[in-house]
Parts: structure tokens; C-alpha cells; sequence
């Protein structure tokens, strides 16, 4: 991981998820305070030459830090590759005749609405 400070972290996050996640200031620090409690992070106050605005702390894991992130990163993984049953006899014969009670309501509606437009009437 590439230290950061808590804005830049932020902005990283939304850039690697294409916006889909958003962290908020108020729960970042805290959790980023969390993490370096446990020793999974390290922060470090940068300070920059002067007039170059306020110091910042940059975060970055440590060794048990990554290892954890690993741990979490393999089990949401596994999560993601969870495959659907195959579906049963039953399930397929109940989505074929849901298909064609469907179908059968889409032709009605259609030869409804024909008979509507021939007769003038707004649809």
C-alpha cells in the first residue's frame, strides 16, 4: 500500500472503484485511528517546507496490517465466487410456464392496443 493521508485515501478509493464507493471524512479518520490502534497501520505527521500548508499524517499498513488485509481480501473473494445451484426439474418447468403466461399477456396487450388505435382511441 502507498501511504496516504485521509483525503487522499478518500479520493483513491473513488478513483479505484469508479465512484461506486464513497468514504466520508468523519468515518475515515476514525477508522484509520482504529487501525493504527491495533497495529495494523502506521501514521506518520509529515510537515511540508514552509507555506506549503498544514502538516499532514499519512497512513500506511504494516506487515500484520497486510497480512490482515490479505486475509479479508481472499474471504470477500470467496464470497464473490459462491456459484448458484444448478436449478432443479420443478424451477425450470415453473420459469417456462411463467414465460408463457407472460407471452400470452404481451400478445393480448398488443391486439388490445391494435383495436384501440383503429378505433381512434388515445393509448
Amino acid at each position: 500500500m502507498i501511504p496516504g493521508y485521509g483525503r487522499e485515501l478518500i479520493d483513491r478509493v473513488a478513483d479505484e472503484t469508479g465512484g461506486l464507493v464513497r468514504l466520508e471524512m468523519g468515518s475515515v479518520y476514525p477508522a484509520l485511528e482504529a487501525l493504527e490502534a491495533q497495529g495494523l497501520a502506521r501514521g506518520q505527521i509529515v510537515r511540508k517546507e514552509k507555506g506549503a500548508g498544514r502538516p499532514r499524517k499519512y497512513y500506511e499498513l504494516t506487515a500484520k496490517g497486510m497480512a490482515v488485509a490479505a486475509a479479508e481480501r481472499e474471504a470477500l473473494a470467496g464470497l464473490l465466487r459462491i456459484k448458484a445451484p444448478p436449478a432443479t426439474h420443478d424451477a425450470v418447468e415453473l420459469m417456462r410456464l411463467r414465460l408463457r403466461r407472460t407471452a400470452r399477456i404481451s400478445s393480448a396487450l398488443i391486439k388490445l392496443r391494435r383495436r384501440m388505435l383503429a378505433q381512434g382511441t388515445p393509448s
